[in-house]
């Protein structure tokens, strides 16, 4: 089974309170002078997250006066790629492993560019010319437990190969110009519109939850010479997909820029097929939750964890590390699930054969789950 040898993370420097993050988007708000019942919302939302603070790579120096569209992204990517290559040195120094000795690079990422993070990465470092690339694009907040499983099926495979999965998130992006701009638009809209009042308020959620940081794993085939290295196993996985809930989450692009959607109905869905994929997939190994020790549950947000733990009966301790993260850091999306691991790796926090579970959930609607065993 392909084993999950190293793990590193990369956070940007710059951190912001909650609290801080709250005023200066109410403060915007009424900036604009339009008419807003809920501007009162706003700092009770920001609340209501459970976000102490969140890393941020592009400050808010700018705030008041944003960057163009293009302008924006260019410097989204351009910190997106140093957080990239800071997870990377550090999972290289920790692991002993050289770039030349991986043979795949797997990439997810919403931080969209052409060419993609992984080809920015091959100029930085001594990969092989002739890595194998997989660059996967659009599978949000779920894309980091669906990288280890495309990277656990491609070293099914290649049993004697070691591959990169690689996660990065730039949830500040929205604070550099399109968040300015489309509340703006949408304000002017709610002019005319009363319908649009809790689009206003979704995008006041979605801004309340995300923050920024990459991380990296490192894995092996089960032929590998480094596969008798400490670190869990990739004893199976599973992905649940529900047809018809394409416009339940996601990010949409419009005139001011990128959208985040968040439907009313993500957290019950999302506890859902949670509940679905985790019954089927132990059942399967004729293996109960109360044997899984180590849980990776991706915080989607305070609505999430309360109804995934209501739907399944998951003890508090299950759901401890969630919390956690999400009070720290807040949504890392893709990278969510990863830094988790990194932070339990370090912790040496594992017996050898104890059980784990690491799911996360995206657009689509869809879930993607991971059965570890150390």
């Amino acid at each position: 089974m392909p084993r999950i040898i190293a793990t590193a993370s990369s956070l940007p420097s710059t951190y912001y309170e909650q609290t801080l993050l709250a005023q200066t988007l109410e403060h915007y708000i009424a900036s604009l002078e339009r008419p807003f019942e809920g501007l009162w919302l706003v700092a009770d939302i920001f609340k209501n997250a459970k976000v102490r603070g969140r890393h941020f790579a592009i400050p808010l120096d700018s705030f008041y006066e944003p960057l163009d569209i293009g302008q924006g992204h260019r410097r989204m990517v351009e910190e997106r790629n140093a957080l990239c290559a800071n997870a990377l040195s550090r999972l290289f120094e920790k692991s002993g492993v050289a770039a030349s000795d991986i043979t795949q690079l797997t990439s997810v990422t919403s931080v969209m560019s052409i060419p993609s993070v992984d080809a920015e990465m091959m100029n930085r470092f001594g990969f092989r010319r002739d890595l194998k690339r997989a660059p996967l694009l659009g599978l949000g907040c779920q894309a980091g437990a669906a990288g280890i499983s495309r990277v656990t099926d491609y070293l099914h495979g290649h049993p004697r190969e070691a591959a990169i999965l690689l996660g990065v998130e730039m949830g500040s992006s929205i604070w550099a110009g399109p968040l300015q701009r489309d509340l703006e638009h949408l304000l002017e809209q709610l002019q005319r519109d009363s319908a649009v009042y809790p689009v206003i308020l979704s995008q006041v959620v979605a801004a309340s939850l995300f923050g920024d940081g990459a991380a990296a794993l490192l894995m092996v085939g089960d032929e590998h010479p480094l596969a008798t290295k400490p670190g869990p196993r990739v004893v199976d996985t599973r992905s649940v997909f529900v047809p018809g809930t394409v416009g339940l989450m996601g990010m949409n692009m419009e005139d001011a820029g990128p959208r985040n959607v968040l439907g009313v109905d993500v957290p019950e869905m999302a506890s859902r097929t949670f509940a679905e994929g985790l019954g089927t997939l132990l059942a399967e190994h004729a293996v109960d939750a109360s044997r899984v020790a180590h849980w990776f549950i991706h915080p989607g947000g305070p609505k999430v964890l309360q109804e995934l733990q209501a739907a399944t009966r998951l003890p508090d301790a299950a759901l401890a590390p969630s919390w956690s993260v999400l009070h720290d850091v807040g949504n890392l999306s893709s990278a969510t699930v990863l830094h988790m691991l990194d932070q339990h790796h370090d912790a040496n926090g594992a017996k050898a054969g104890e059980l784990g579970l690491l799911t996360a959930m995206g657009p689509g609607f869809s879930e993607e789950l991971v059965l570890l065993q150390w």
